[in-house]
C-alpha cells in the first residue's frame, strides 16, 4: 500500500506486521505496540519517499528544475524556524504582537505574551 503526504488519512488502515513479521513471543504488550508503531512508522516514511522522487522526477524532466532549486528550496523551508536543522518545526505568532516566534517557544521573546497561537 501507498501512502502519499496528502492521504494522511489512510495511514492507519491496513498497516499491520507483514508476512515476515512476527510478534515476539510473550512480549510486552507495550512492547508489541512499539514495534506495531515503528512497522507503521517505517511504511510511512518509505511510502513518501517513494512519492518524493517520484515528484522530483516528474518536476526535473517535465519543467526542468534542477538540483540546485530543489537544494534552495530546502534550505529556505528549513530556515523558517530560524535554524537550519533539517527539520519543519512548525512556527507559532505571538497572540498581542503577531510577532513569529519558533515552535520551542512558549512565551513571545518580544513582550512574554503565553498565548502564542499557530502561524
Amino acid at each position: 500500500m501507498i501512502f502519499f503526504p496528502w492521504d494522511i488519512e489512510d495511514l492507519d488502515a491496513g498497516v499491520g506486521p507483514g508476512p515476515s513479521a512476527s510478534p515476539l513471543p510473550r512480549a510486552d504488550p507495550r512492547t508489541q505496540t512499539l514495534e506495531l508503531e515503528l512497522r507503521r512508522l517505517r511504511a510511512r516514511v518509505e511510502s513518501l519517499m517513494l512519492a518524493n522522487v517520484a515528484m522530483w522526477e516528474l518536476l526535473s524532466a517535465k519543467a526542468g528544475f534542477k538540483i540546485e532549486h530543489l537544494a534552495a528550496k530546502m534550505e529556505e523551508i528549513d530556515l523558517r524556524d530560524g535554524t537550519k536543522d533539517g527539520k519543519i518545526t512548525p512556527a507559532q505568532t505571538c497572540g498581542k504582537r503577531g510577532r513569529r516566534l519558533s515552535a520551542r517557544h512558549r512565551r513571545c521573546l518580544y513582550c512574554g505574551d503565553p498565548n502564542l497561537k499557530p502561524a
